[in-house]
């Protein structure tokens, strides 16, 4: 095998880690979230892991896309990926921006315990939003 002595750009191999890492995470978390495994609050965290991921590719990209410019050095198409798959992951929060933007904001997510006092149903999920309260003994249509 002959190798070359032309010297490999470092941040293009970390530019097309780090958006290959938000490409998968990004993916998992819908799976898991839509699957009912995953919990609200940990999806939206594991989302917002996942942009920043995408964001740190893209930098990277640019940066190593630079480097390989200026000094000749191997890793086009790591940075390539890079850039790509974080642009991929940034291209459909934007795309899909003006459709989500009149929408109310999530404020059904809830860090307390489930056992605290239940709210008021939330008008834009209709009435099976609120927990039933009963003033009886808990039946299988009636919980406490």
């Amino acid at each position: 095998m002959i190798r070359s002595t032309i010297p490999q750009e470092p941040l293009a191999l970390w530019a097309s880690r780090f958006s290959v890492f938000a490409l998968a995470l990004i993916l998992l978390t819908f799976l898991l979230h839509r699957l009912g495994i995953l919990g609200t609050p940990v999806a939206l965290t594991a989302t917002t892991v996942a942009y920043l991921c995408a964001a740190f590719g893209i930098l990277f990209g640019i940066v190593a896309g630079i480097s390989i410019w200026v000094r000749g050095r191997l890793g086009a198409g790591r940075t390539a990926v890079g850039l790509l798959g974080g642009g991929l992951l940034w291209g459909g929060l934007v795309a899909a921006f003006p459709t989500y933007s009149g929408l109310p904001p999530i404020n059904d997510v809830s860090w307390r315990s489930p056992k605290s006092v239940p709210s008021a149903p939330n008008p834009w999920r209709g009435r099976a939003s609120a927990p039933r309260v009963c003033s009886k003994p808990p039946t299988p249509t009636c919980a406490r």
